[in-house]
């Protein structure tokens, strides 16, 4: 019964753990995106401050296209720019 019981336990934390991995990339290309484009923060400010909130492994920003692709614990996220009024959006993969 207690092995039963664990097994059920161990599943179920391991398909919950596969959405959650990404909010960490998600979160961390928000903040930056939100912060770079729309507030108007230097990149230097805004890499620490969406760090201190949750690091990543790396991350790109594509100045032209406004987009900002982050990456953490083997996720990828990229979120675009849209308008002062509408903000950044994460861009469906």
């Amino acid at each position: 019964m207690k092995k039963g019981i664990l097994f059920l336990i161990l599943l179920f934390t391991s398909s919950c753990q596969r959405p959650f991995l990404k909010v960490v990339s998600s979160s961390f290309a928000k903040e930056f995106c939100s912060c770079h484009f729309v507030v108007g923060q230097s990149k230097d400010y805004c890499e620490k401050y969406a760090k201190q909130i949750i690091p990543v492994s790396k991350y790109q920003i594509d100045g032209e296209k406004k987009v900002i692709t982050a990456n953490g614990l083997g996720h990828s996220t990229s979120v675009l720019y849209r308008n002062t009024r509408l903000g950044c959006r994460i861009v469906n993969d």
